[in-house]
């Protein structure tokens, strides 16, 4: 008796499925068009010369309308020596125990590594103010005052008021029933170019950084400014449907 052939039906994929697929595929290429072209080949294809920008291609392109193109590369204002990296690393080791004592692991918030890395940003550029832009716990708050000094004005722009809220006299809260986004309170009173903005209110960080140009700001790190379900970047996600 001949064997019958098992009969297999083929599983229709959901389209939600097929439309997450197509999105993260669109992401990937994407990021890899910016890495690759988007980044390396401008920065190949360009050539500092005499303090300018000297190109015939993609980047001569670029400069028309934006400016620079691409950053001459120079030297960071931190120190690069690991003997200078160590000890700022020990000075700070000191100082996130007195935090972890204080407020615990900080679950949901920044932790050693992004703290570090703030620390040492706040040490080298010493600025005269520090303007803070989403604040969690207040975490963040108090290891920039701790790398900053007291004679450093911080300003925190958060729509929810943190548990601390840092006590100097000059320190400003725009937070609770005062809370103004970033976007719209008049900066006037500081000095741009004296001025670290720390964004950590999971904005855009394009729109973020035409607001800070905008303005004059010169000096500007992002944390955590992603799209918290999906963990894409909200740069990418606005270039895929906006």
């Amino acid at each position: 008796m001949p064997r019958q052939k098992a009969k297999t039906k083929a599983k229709r994929i959901p389209a939600a499925c097929k439309g997450g697929v197509l999105i993260i595929a669109i992401t990937f290429i994407w990021i890899m068009f910016m890495s690759g072209i988007g980044g390396g080949s401008i920065a190949k294809v360009a050539e500092v010369s005499n303090g300018g920008l000297r190109s015939s291609t993609l980047a001569a392109k670029c400069t028309e309308t934006r400016g620079n193109a691409v950053c001459v590369k120079g030297h960071p204002p931190w120190s690069t020596s690991l003997t200078d990296l160590i000890s700022d690393l020990e000075k700070f080791v000191q100082i996130y125990k007195i935090g972890f004592a204080r407020f615990g692991s900080n679950a949901g918030g920044g932790s050693f590594f992004h703290y570090f890395a703030l620390y040492q940003m706040v040490c080298a550029l010493k600025p005269r103010h520090i303007v803070e832009s989403g604040a969690y716990n207040g975490v963040g708050t108090w290891f920039l005052r701790q790398a900053a000094g007291p004679n450093v004005q911080i300003i925190v722009v958060t729509p929810n008021t943190p548990k601390y809220q840092d006590k100097e006299k000059d320190t400003k809260y725009f937070s609770g029933a005062t809370f103004v986004d970033f976007n719209e309170i008049d900066w006037s009173f500081l000095d741009k170019t004296q001025t670290l903005l720390f964004m950590d209110d999971h904005q855009s960080e394009y729109r973020r950084i035409g607001e800070a140009y905008q303005r004059g700001f010169q000096h500007i790190a992002f944390d955590d400014n992603y799209v918290s379900i999906l963990r894409i970047w909200y740069p990418v996600v606005a270039l895929l449907f906006l």
